[in-house]
């Protein structure tokens, strides 16, 4: 930005705080606000951080809805960030919390889909943004890939992604899982280099020539077209019925399996739950106590999804629930064979997080008394991972639990007929 640039922009923040937006049309207040943010933000500006701050409770007080709300959302987030940059980071970050906030509330707003594809772009780039300072690299992952789902060129989603992928593929042990990464990481920084790659802002071009930078490193010692002749993503189809195959499939499509690959996207490469705890050495008389620990809690997870499978993709009522007689009450609720396997699977899924807790705790106090020492691998890195991907897991099949209608609708739906008036007989 050259010094008149600056200040013609420094005298449009002035002239926007002081005409202010008072007065003046939803769709008018929302554009005025989205610019001075816009604004404060590129010129580092606190006072007109602190204006807009005022016009946003101004506005939430006077009721903005619609598709304007989830602009001002949007915008709010922006400005809540100018706040936060330039700060140090820490554990505690209630800046970054409000940004999150604002921005899930916006993209989770029933009329999203109705916005211009820019804006959701916008949106959903942004989400993954701060899920990825927050340290949530596998749900930013998660967002980038809707945006992409929404406009596939959208330049800055595999900018990001190619960033993170590469980031993952580094503190990865397992080789043949690091050149993946690195694959798809090449993968998605060639998408974001290529001519047809969308961009909105400027100061993409930085971004843009950091991703040049990975691309071509990558090539310094990976054989893209040799790895992509073996068609690395795909896996011998081992299932041995069409139930187990479907079972697989759902699996692998709400990243449920217990894989590191599974963070990729529903790749059949991923059809295995290979994680284990780091290799590590204790005395030879010392119990295998965080071997059978964690093996224990990977079955329970295990078990309790083939459970929420059943449940949620049950069809017909099962034998078990015929003649079962209960009251007719209003509101009716969904009672069935399916319905408890849901249940028991969430509660099963739910108990794994003290056990996380408990084992992470375990892990790091008995390193610290040297009782405990690893082998070609870090605390930090190895173990965190692994029980990372199990907590992650077990959170995603707990959202699916409760979150599902389909399950619910379901349940009413597979009751067997009433026989009587007074009661529910399935």
């Amino acid at each position: 930005m050259t010094d008149q640039e600056q200040l013609q922009k420094n005298a449009l923040c002035d002239r926007l705080m002081k005409d202010g937006i008072d007065g003046r049309p939803d769709s008018e207040a929302v554009d005025r606000t989205g610019a001075l943010t816009h604004l404060a933000v590129e010129l580092g500006r606190k006072d007109a951080l602190a204006c807009v701050g005022a016009w946003f409770e101004s506005l939430d007080q006077k009721g903005v809805s619609g598709k304007l709300a989830i602009i001002l959302d949007y915008y709010r987030a922006n400005a809540i960030a100018g706040e936060r940059y330039g700060t140090e980071w820490k554990w505690e970050q209630p800046t970054l919390a409000r940004e999150i906030f604002f921005l899930r509330r916006a993209v989770n707003h029933p009329e999203f889909t109705q916005i211009s594809v820019r804006d959701r772009c916008m949106c959903l780039n942004n989400l993954g943004n701060r899920l990825r300072v927050a340290g949530r690299a596998i749900e930013a992952l998660a967002y980038w890939n809707r945006t992409l789902e929404v406009e596939p060129n959208f330049g800055m989603a595999h900018c990001n992604k190619a960033r993170i992928l590469l980031e993952y593929a580094n503190v990865l042990e397992d080789r043949e899982q690091r050149t993946i990464f690195y694959w798809m990481a090449h993968k998605e920084a060639s998408a974001a280099l290529a001519k047809t790659a969308l961009y909105t802002h400027v100061h993409d071009r930085v971004t843009l020539k950091s991703t040049k930078e990975q691309k071509e490193w990558l090539e310094s010692f990976l054989d893209v077209d040799a790895i992509a002749k073996l068609d690395p993503l795909a896996s011998e189809d081992t299932a041995t019925t069409d139930e187990e195959r479907g079972y697989r499939r759902w699996c692998r499509e709400n990243c449920l399996y217990l894989n590191l690959l599974n963070d990729l996207g529903p790749y059949p490469v991923a059809e295995w739950d290979t994680i284990a705890l780091p290799v590590h050495m204790v005395p030879d008389d010392a119990p295998h106590i965080f071997d059978s620990f964690f093996y224990q809690m990977k079955q329970e997870y295990v078990s309790a999804r083939w459970l929420l499978y059943e449940g949620v993709t049950a069809k017909t009522p099962h034998f078990s629930d015929r003649d079962v007689f209960l009251a007719a009450t209003e509101p009716l609720p969904a009672l069935c064979l399916a319905i408890e396997k849901t249940k028991t699977a969430y509660r099963t899924f739910y108990s794994l997080f003290d056990k996380i807790a408990f084992l992470t705790n375990t892990w790091r106090c008995v390193s610290r008394k040297e009782m405990f020492h690893l082998a070609d691998s870090g605390v930090s890195t190895g173990t965190n991972r692994s029980v990372r991907n199990l907590t992650l897991r077990a959170i995603g099949a707990s959202a699916l639990c409760t979150g599902s209608q389909r399950i619910s609708s379901r349940g009413r739906m597979t009751r067997w007929p009433s026989r009587r008036p007074v009661a529910s007989r399935r």
